[in-house]
């Protein structure tokens, strides 16, 4: 279908990235009432690998802001979907992309890859990540509506491309998971890469302009699919050296969003729409402490918007 369906009936996901691991547990709830005030009705998040497992089968998903059962269960409780990233790559501007540094101790190791002892270390994180998550399906009542794996990988373009997809894959449907599967890419490349997508994974595109002429790229890709801008760029982030915070001038904003949702009739992502903090020196490369990204809600959980009603 051209549409997202929900029960039979079509919806538009009007979405919002909230890292768990970015914000003290004690906030979550604060900022999924915020969410639901502005009008979202999902909450996109990523899982960091590295935090999870930081040394070799010593795994944590319970300790205060990396307890996953706990988030999923304030997003259930406030009333909202998820769109869940599992990895094992996740990029957000994460130390190593999320992966843990000790995967290195081995010389030869290939991350993102079919390498074999790659693909053994990945299989143990996604299975313990999917025996938390798998109950919190949407078909089990819970609020996961699709599961990303992987993210900007660039397309599949080769055999090996091909093997680590397929197996990432396998290892999912394995657990009996049976909602939306989802990869992205950024700008022209999610056209490019939707033409190799696996069989029932749909291809999303990640950018903050040019956006009517993008998804119609994906579009054309992949014409019996919904479009999902699974990364809508509100903001950027900061790094170290910058001249001054990064900021998105709020009339452009305006209008590439009316081309997604209105004249492209595509779901959204705001990543992010509220951006938190880089705790325990985690932050990537370069990127500062703060992880604001001039996202609609500010690092300490302000509005940066008037919100408006309409009768």
């Amino acid at each position: 279908s051209v549409d997202f369906t929900l029960n039979g009936k079509k919806i538009t996901l009007f979405s919002g990235s909230l890292h768990y691991f970015r914000l003290p547990k004690d906030y979550w709830k604060d900022r999924l009432l915020k969410f639901r005030a502005a009008g979202l009705n999902t909450v996109q998040t990523y899982s960091p690998w590295n935090l999870h497992e930081e040394t070799p089968d010593n795994w944590d998903f319970e300790t205060g802001y990396l307890n996953l059962k706990d988030f999923l269960e304030a997003v259930k409780a406030a009333d909202m979907f998820v769109m869940y990233r599992i990895g094992p790559y996740m990029c957000g501007e994460w130390d190593l992309g999320g992966y843990p540094s000790w995967l290195l101790r081995d010389p030869n190791m290939k991350l993102r890859s079919n390498y074999k002892p790659h693909l053994d270390a990945t299989e143990k994180y996604y299975n313990k990540v999917l025996d938390i998550i798998n109950d919190y399906q949407f078909t089990k009542g819970g609020p996961i509506i699709a599961m990303q794996f992987e993210n900007e990988f660039g397309g599949i373009h080769s055999n090996d491309d091909k093997e680590y997809f397929e197996f990432m894959k396998n290892v999912i449907d394995s657990h009996g998971f049976k909602e939306l599967l989802t990869n992205c890419d950024p700008f022209d490349t999610a056209a490019d890469a939707a033409k190799n997508v696996l069989q029932d994974v749909l291809e999303t595109d990640n950018f903050q302009s040019d956006s009517l002429n993008l998804l119609t790229k994906l579009r054309e890709a992949q014409p019996n699919k919904p479009l999902y801008v699974s990364e809508f760029w509100p903001g950027w982030f900061d790094q170290w050296g910058d001249d001054k915070h990064h900021t998105y001038d709020v009339n452009v904003f305006e209008n590439e969003i009316t081309d997604v949702l209105f004249k492209a009739n595509s779901s959204v992502n705001f990543y992010m729409f509220f951006g938190g903090t880089n705790f325990g020196f985690m932050n990537g490369d370069t990127v500062v402490t703060s992880y604001d990204y001039d996202a609609p809600l500010s690092e300490t959980g302000m509005f940066l918007f008037e919100m408006c009603y309409e009768n």
